[in-house]
Formats: C-alpha cells, sequence, structure tokens
C-alpha cells in the first residue's frame, strides 16, 4: 500500500486478499459440484435475476483481483491520486493518507462484496435483502467521508 501506509491500511489491505483468497479457493473446490445454471445477477432485492453457466464464477472471479489488483497499484502511486484542488506542501502528506485511508477502505469493501456475491452464485443463492443497500451505503460513505475530510484539509 506505500510506504507511509498505517497498521489499518495494510490490516484493509491484507483481510481483502484474504477473503478473496478464501473465496477463490472455495470456488476451486467445489466447482465440479456446483449445479448450473447459476445466478450472474441480483436485483435490489438481492434475488436472482439473471442466470448462467458456472464458467461466469472465473469471470467474476477475475473482476474481483482484477479490481483488487488495479486500487492495490494505484495505492503505491500517490502522484496519480487527484484530490480535486491544489495540494500544497503543508497539506499533502494529510491529503494522501485521507486518499489512502479511503482506497484502502474501498479495496476492502469491494473485495468483500464481491466475494459475498460470488460465494452465493456458487451457493446457488439470493443475497441478503439489506447486502446491496449496504455495500451501496458503504462506498458512498467511504467516499463522502473522505471528500469531506480533504475539502477541510484544504
Amino acid at each position: 500500500m506505500g510506504k507511509n501506509s498505517g497498521w489499518y491500511h495494510r490490516a484493509l489491505f491484507i483481510s481483502a486478499f484474504i477473503i478473496l483468497l478464501c473465496v477463490t479457493v472455495y470456488v476451486a473446490m467445489v466447482y465440479g459440484k456446483i449445479n448450473t445454471p447459476i445466478p450472474t445477477h441480483f436485483n435490489s432485492s438481492g434475488q436472482a435475476d439473471s442466470y448462467g453457466g458456472k464458467s461466469s464464477l472465473i469471470a467474476q472471479l477475475g473482476i474481483a483481483w482484477g479490481l483488487y489488483i488495479v486500487l492495490a497499484v494505484v495505492g503505491h502511486f500517490p502522484s496519480l491520486w487527484n484530490t480535486g484542488k491544489a495540494v500544497g506542501t503543508e497539506n499533502k502528506e494529510k491529503s494522501e493518507q485521507i486518499s489512502r485511508t479511503m482506497l484502502s477502505a474501498l479495496i476492502f469493501v469491494l473485495s468483500s462484496f464481491f466475494s459475498y456475491s460470488i460465494l452465493c452464485a456458487a451457493k446457488n443463492t439470493g443475497l441478503h435483502p439489506v447486502a446491496l443497500p449496504l455495500f451501496i451505503a458503504a462506498v458512498f460513505g467511504i467516499i463522502t467521508v473522505s471528500l469531506v475530510r480533504l475539502v477541510k484539509n484544504g
């Protein structure tokens, strides 16, 4: 996550990795036993509304791992981040810390939700009705809190 990462950044990053690894191992272990069709999309109530072959699990895992890797790489290059305002030397470190916290939290939430939805698909079940609203609230909450903190830091 970078040289200035705090313990909580590393904890979120490693936890997300472990969650994705566990769901990947689970899918690999049960892949031959999975009955098709499996859910490939869920509506806002968490019920499956689209189905496909079990190979779609591989695609979903690829997307989850791809997001994890891209966000992890971006986390190593703070010069790529744009906070939407000029960052001077006096607030640069704090702005990078806020952005790094946002990125770490998003990596964890995205990895957790993707893993949960892949697990539900593999088990041929729907999502819990509050899963999607909770995920959306978490993503937008993290972004909103981070943006407010960045504006106050300005």
